[in-house]
């Protein structure tokens, strides 16, 4: 599994604009599984 970082994210800081969002692309496991283990994590419910 990787974990990206992307998106505004990216740009804002290539611009040194402010940051106040995050979008991730999880690649090598599906969104459920990914899910389930920050879950599991966390001890958190899902």
């Amino acid at each position: 599994m990787a974990l990206y970082l992307v998106g505004g994210y990216i740009r804002d800081s290539l611009l040194n604009r402010e940051c106040f969002d995050r979008d991730y692309v999880v690649v090598g496991q599906s969104a459920a599984d990914f899910a389930r283990k920050v879950a599991d994590t966390l001890e958190a419910h899902f």
